[in-house]
């Protein structure tokens, strides 16, 4: 196990455990730094794609 909270944050949101699994203490350094982590791993994830609502249907003329 990775003894570095950052890098047990970013492995724990690569794992899908949510930001509320972290068991250091509120306040501590190391909370901050897992939290951190797990925060960079998400801003690092691939945009979802999203379609246009109007691609999808057909257009209407009137």
């Amino acid at each position: 196990m990775r003894t570095d909270a950052r890098d047990q944050g970013r492995l724990a949101f690569d794992h899908n455990l949510p930001m509320s699994s972290c068991t250091y203490p509120a306040g501590s350094t190391l909370r901050a730094d897992w939290m951190e982590g797990w925060n960079s791993a998400r801003n690092a994830r691939p945009a979802p794609v999203q379609q246009a609502a109007e691609t999808d249907s057909p257009k209407q003329s009137g």
